[in-house]
């Protein structure tokens, strides 16, 4: 279980750390598939988001 918790904590890490690298390029807030604006919503609610809500809804569809 803290082995998971702990891998968890680092994936978030992770997440912020390419965010950031995201701001300081300024490409923060532009989605990585089509290029478009990644809404303020969702980045209000996921501020690592990297893809906008309809690409990455396509992605976990293909996943799935």
């Amino acid at each position: 279980v803290e082995v998971a918790i702990q891998r968890g904590a680092l994936a978030a890490l992770a997440d912020i750390d390419e965010a950031l690298d995201r701001i300081d390029a300024g490409i923060y807030g532009a989605c990585s598939s089509c290029g478009g604006e990644i809404s303020p919503a969702r980045l209000q609610f996921r501020p690592m988001a990297v893809n906008c809500a309809d690409c990455q809804s396509r992605l976990e569809r293909a996943s799935a």
